[in-house]
């Protein structure tokens, strides 16, 4: 599929859960993106050329169609992604996070609250942000990302864009030598609490 898209199934061949959804869509009129897509598909606003469409497009948007259960949705300029709820970045951020600490007990969200950090810019992120223990923001893309930041200060660190010296690649280099420094400073107090605990063990 990587190598030759083309050779990807039509709509009416696939199936599961996703594709029903997707062609439940389709039926009632919206053009769907499916190109080069295996496991998810994407409803694009500009693409709904109709005015019926582009009010069933903002009955999508805002829940009133609904995907059917088992499936979950992302917003990502004025594009709607659709996908198995087991998907999606939150779940890819819970999974190698088990891969790390395989022994840790807690709950999903505790998991990524503990261990995880992120870097994020848009409304598709936002719930993988929420999730982790804090979020880097090179720039901000969306007005709802700027309100959710806004509301929650203290859980975000933006290091470029509007009010920063820094913008593009620039930003996002900052924002990973803010997480590396994070990385290393934990280390180091790791390390000192072990050789703290062996020398109160010798002693």
């Amino acid at each position: 599929l990587a190598q030759n898209p083309s050779q990807t199934k039509h709509l009416k061949e696939r199936d599961g859960l996703l594709w029903d959804f997707a062609r439940y869509l389709a039926d009632k009129g919206f053009v769907l993106d499916t190109t080069g897509y295996s496991a998810c598909f994407r409803v694009n606003k500009k693409q709904q050329t109709t005015a019926s469409s582009q009010e069933e497009f903002q009955a999508l948007l805002d829940g009133t169609i609904k995907p059917y259960a088992g499936l979950s949705s992302s917003i990502n300029l004025s594009c709607i992604d659709f996908y198995p709820e087991t998907s999606g970045k939150k779940n890819c951020c819970l999974y190698l996070a088990s891969k790390f600490f395989p022994d840790e007990t807690q709950s999903t969200n505790n998991l990524l609250s503990t261990h995880a950090v992120c870097m994020c810019d848009d409304d598709n992120d936002l719930e993988m942000a929420m999730a982790c223990n804090h979020a880097y923001i090179p720039e901000i893309s969306s007005s709802s990302m700027k309100d959710i930041i806004d509301k929650h200060p203290d859980h975000f660190t933006q290091t470029g864009g509007e009010g920063h010296e820094l913008s593009g690649t620039d930003s996002s280099e900052a924002a990973l030598e803010m997480i590396f420094g994070s990385f290393e400073s934990k280390l180091k107090d790791s390390s000192v609490q072990s050789e703290t605990a062996i020398t109160s063990e010798e002693s």
